[in-house]
């Protein structure tokens, strides 16, 4: 059993198309100052509690509970048509799985978050498991539990954040970084692999086929 594991937001999901509006209304709204898109954009596909930190200076709150109930209600109704995948995705998926290769989503996200996506970008079919964020652990935790729960005997990681990298090293498995998602150009130069678009990653893995053959 190969799995190719994929981190959701950023990797996926265009979730700035969304997100970014989304919370800039919330701030708004809340009568927060209104950060800059690329400060809002590397907040994307980290935990929340890292993100409540930076916007209300502590990891949990009241205040930051009603801000990501506003944030919520404004991506599921206002900017619910902007939910869309990164062009060839869909294609990319459909390779994997015509190659052997079963395919999950390791997110910092909920379930709920996680099914909802998948179910607007018509990828729930396409993805084989689906592992949610531990309450109160991180993507390394995540991560270890899928492994532990899947046993593949072959598994990368796909993402666009630190953290994605994180729990790959953690987890002694390959990491490909995604260039065209929400990360950083420093948080992602220590990839064993990366790819500025989604049908790269087929190439990729071509290579590490030839290496693990030798």
């Amino acid at each position: 059993m190969k799995y190719i594991i994929f981190d959701l937001d950023g990797t996926l999901s265009r979730t700035d198309k969304f997100m970014i509006p989304s919370i800039e209304l919330a701030m708004e709204k809340m009568n927060i100052p209104v950060w800059t898109e690329d400060a809002i954009r590397c907040t994307i596909g980290e935990p929340v509690e890292v993100t409540n930190l930076k916007f209300f200076g502590q990891k949990k709150s009241e205040e930051a509970d009603n801000f990501w109930k506003l944030v919520s209600g404004y991506y599921r109704t206002v900017f619910h048509n902007s939910v869309e995948e990164y062009e060839g995705v869909g294609d990319m998926l459909d390779s994997l799985h015509e190659r052997g290769y079963k395919t999950a989503v390791c997110s910092n996200a909920d379930e709920e978050y996680i099914e909802e996506v998948l179910d607007k970008l018509n990828l729930h079919e396409k993805i084989d498991r689906v592992r949610p964020i531990i309450p109160g652990k991180g993507k390394v935790e995540s991560l270890a539990r899928f492994l532990q729960d899947e046993n593949p005997e072959f598994a990368i990681l796909v993402g666009d954040r630190c953290y994605d990298f994180e729990a790959a090293q953690a987890n002694r498995i390959l990491f490909v970084a995604c260039k065209y998602g929400c990360g950083t150009e420093e948080e992602l130069k220590m990839a064993d692999y990366s790819i500025n678009e989604p049908r790269e990653l087929l190439d990729i893995l071509n290579e590490i086929e030839k290496i693990l053959k030798n």
